[in-house]
């Protein structure tokens, strides 16, 4: 049984066993989830958490991290005090539960652009750059990622053979070049977050980061990069982001260089989206996020 705020019944049931409650006293409301999973918040008895399942049918190949290793990350984060304490995963259902942050704010782009802001969140990512792990990540590898892409995106579906339009071609043979540029440039010597859309960052007076699915160890440009494209920052902008993030020590990159990483996360971000779509999502937010994308690129 489904039921209308996105949530099966079972999936309920299950989670407030884990959470010992009982599923009658407990009140489910959807939150505005992302464009990879659906998140709500779980009540009772004036306790909250914060429940986020993956959207069914979701290309799992894509995700970088499983829950459990996940789950191991953001305990780690959460000890330096810039994630919500995890509470439990279920790899059943692939739930995460968090304590819910009261009082939190999603970040947008407009709030993302302001300066006060833009230094705010340079702190956070040197606290988060400066997290030592005891496990490996996945490094970031854009040319393989670009591969994986195109397969998916040439892949017959059914009967329905995908071509790629002479624009989207012309994309794709940059995001190849640009990804074998980074690669060359750019080792991955930290944590990154790699997905910092303004929905992914809670604002409650201290800044916290949310979804670290597709975390990543890479380069720290990385993430200022991603904070850059996703929130269609300015290049005054985004310099005033590097300004603050390293402050009197010398930057290790050059404009022309933030600029082509920029160009980069905004590749990967429009063809990740072109790979979650299909005949039944041409209104959806990810064909939205889509066609907002494009629309930078052009």
């Amino acid at each position: 049984m489904n039921l209308n705020n996105g949530i099966h019944a079972e999936e309920i049931k299950r989670l407030c066993r884990r959470l010992k409650l009982n599923p009658k006293q407990v009140s489910v409301k959807s939150l505005s989830g992302g464009l990879s999973n659906r998140g709500f918040l779980f009540s009772c008895h004036k306790k909250n958490w914060m429940v986020r399942l993956p959207k069914k049918g979701q290309k799992s190949q894509l995700k970088v991290l499983d829950v459990s290793i996940e789950s191991r990350l953001l305990k780690v984060v959460a000890n330096a005090g810039i994630t919500p304490a995890l509470f439990f995963d279920d790899k059943h259902t692939g739930a995460l539960v968090t304590f819910y942050i009261e009082n939190a704010i999603s970040w947008n782009a407009q709030i993302a652009s302001q300066p006060e802001n833009l230094k705010r969140i340079a702190t956070t990512l040197r606290t988060l750059h400066s997290i030592k792990l005891d496990f490996t990540l996945p490094s970031f590898r854009p040319a393989q990622l670009c591969e994986k892409f195109l397969d998916i995106l040439i892949t017959p579906v059914g009967s329905r053979v995908r071509k790629l339009r002479k624009e989207q071609k012309s994309w794709q043979e940059e995001f190849a070049t640009l990804a074998k540029a980074y690669e060359k440039k750019f080792p991955p010597i930290t944590l990154c977050h790699h997905d910092l859309t303004g929905t992914n960052i809670l604002d409650a007076q201290q800044l916290w980061l949310v979804d670290f699915e597709y975390a990543v160890q890479a380069h720290p440009i990385l993430d200022i990069a991603s904070l850059s494209a996703l929130n269609a920052l300015s290049m005054q902008q985004s310099l005033l982001l590097v300004e603050s993030y390293y402050g009197e020590d010398p930057v290790p990159f050059s404009k022309k260089q933030l600029n082509e990483v920029i160009r980069l996360e905004k590749l990967i971000a429009y063809f990740w989206a072109l790979t979650q779509i299909n005949d039944e999502d041409k209104n959806s937010k990810v064909s939205y996020f889509a066609d907002s994308m494009a629309a930078m690129l052009r």
